[in-house]
């Protein structure tokens, strides 16, 4: 691939990103979030506590605990 992409991206360094934090579901993307875990059929929840779940994710929108590690 060498030849179709630039020697500055092929032998650039590597770049990292941010790890979570509570900025990632705040604003934007907490709709997201909701229509993923507040939905009837979301298949999560043959696995988890669907109120526990819930519950930890409202802690987190309302800032009352930053639960980033736990997404």
């Amino acid at each position: 691939m060498q030849r179709y992409i630039p020697e500055q991206i092929t032998n650039g360094i590597k770049q990292g990103f941010s790890a979570p934090d509570a900025s990632w579901f705040k604003e934007e993307s907490i709709d997201y979030v909701k229509k993923k875990l507040y939905n009837d059929n979301t298949q999560v929840y043959d696995h988890l506590d669907r109120q526990a779940v819930q519950k930890l994710v409202n802690e987190h929108i309302d800032g009352k605990q930053n639960r980033r590690l736990l997404v």
